[in-house]
């Protein structure tokens, strides 16, 4: 499976997800976030600047989170 990196905002609900600022994800997606409306941040970019995952503001509740990942049984490699 092709993948390639993304950095999680060290403030965003992905980051507290995954408790860490890089992640691997699949590179099977073809669309992405060009400009964040009003109200959304964004939550992750891959190295080349494409904005992998947006989120409502962190300071509203609920919160919300959008990813861009494509197929989402992304297997790291480990069975269990």
């Amino acid at each position: 499976m092709v993948t390639h990196s993304v950095t999680l905002d060290k403030s965003s609900k992905l980051f507290d997800i995954f408790g860490e600022d890089k992640i691997m994800v699949n590179s099977f997606h073809h669309q992405a976030v060009k400009k964040v409306g009003d109200g959304l941040a964004i939550s992750a970019k891959a190295p080349d600047g494409v904005i992998e995952a947006i989120e409502k503001n962190r300071l509203s509740f609920p919160r919300c989170c959008t990813v861009a990942s494509g197929d989402v049984t992304h297997n790291s490699g480990n069975d269990e």
